[in-house]
């Protein structure tokens, strides 16, 4: 006796009748032509990679030269200071020029309190009147980036060198050698 097959008959469509390894790659598209697949995920990566390069150029390479105190000139920067104001007053005995200094430049430079000049002479000259230059407060060099402000004050005993009626010339100098000078009448 034979058995007939009960199970209804199994249907072959042409698109999986292939292996896969033999299947063409893609999509079929409404007319029935494959489309190509395009691998998004390299596409997506490269992305990534070249969004984080460009953060790291423009973010984090300036911080790294504040870090290490490097003022960047290039050929399209230039380093320009401008002494905004600047005012004598008289303490006792002692003078006390005050000044207002901002980088009106594109790049960044220091104020430097050793590089200040009075009437043409370096203020560590003037031992017997006791000068001392102060930047933001303090004696050490300070960077100034384009766009930044400093308060300076120049104090010096009044004798000798410094007397009431007396034109004072003060010159700033930055490290990279610029001068800005100003003239300031003693009180």
């Amino acid at each position: 006796m034979c058995m007939k097959n009960t199970s209804p008959p199994i249907k072959v469509h042409r698109a999986t009748s292939q292996p896969p390894s033999q299947r063409p790659a893609g999509k079929k598209s409404r007319n029935g032509s494959l489309k190509k697949r395009i691998p998004l995920v390299p596409i997506v990566i490269g992305i990534v990679v070249f969004v984080g390069f460009t953060l790291i150029l423009v973010r984090v390479l300036p911080l790294l030269d504040e870090a290490l105190d490097r003022p960047k000139v290039g050929p399209s920067k230039y380093v320009k200071f401008q002494i905004t104001s600047a005012y004598p007053t008289l303490t006792g005995n002692q003078y006390t020029i005050s000044m207002t200094i901002k980088n009106i430049g594109t790049a960044a430079d220091r104020l430097d309190p050793t590089k200040v000049f009075l009437n043409g002479n370096l203020t560590n000259a003037y031992t017997a009147d006791n000068v001392k230059v102060l930047f933001n407060g303090t004696s050490a060099a300070l960077l100034l980036w384009p766009g930044d402000v400093a308060n300076g004050t120049i104090t010096m005993n009044s004798g000798t060198d410094f007397v009431s009626g007396m034109t004072v010339n003060v010159i700033v100098q930055t490290t990279s050698g610029n001068q800005y000078p100003k003239q300031i009448t003693l009180p």
